[in-house]
């Protein structure tokens, strides 16, 4: 496995990015891409959905969730980061 990026999706209305978690994540279990660990963050007016994804997902990851009219923000990990992250 790896290497791994970050990916960090914005969305416009709090409950999107929960329901891009379950996309993703029922897509994981298909097989579809490769999700290592995600969560999302929510407030009022926004949310935001943060994924670990392997480096070969990101196009297939992000091309998902499109439809949604997000923003997204990819970075690519360190090995030691993702060591850390981990635990």
């Amino acid at each position: 496995m790896g290497p791994f990026d970050l990916l960090v999706f914005s969305f416009e209305e709090e409950n999107e990015a929960n329901e891009a978690l379950k996309a993703l994540q029922q897509l994981k279990m298909e097989g579809v891409v490769g999700l290592v660990d995600a969560a999302t963050l929510l407030d009022a007016d926004h949310s935001a959905l943060i994924a670990i994804v392997e480096q070969i997902w990101v196009d297939k990851v992000t091309d998902k969730l499109e439809n949604w009219g997000i923003k997204v923000i990819h970075q690519a990990l360190k090995e030691d980061i993702l060591t850390h992250l981990q635990g």
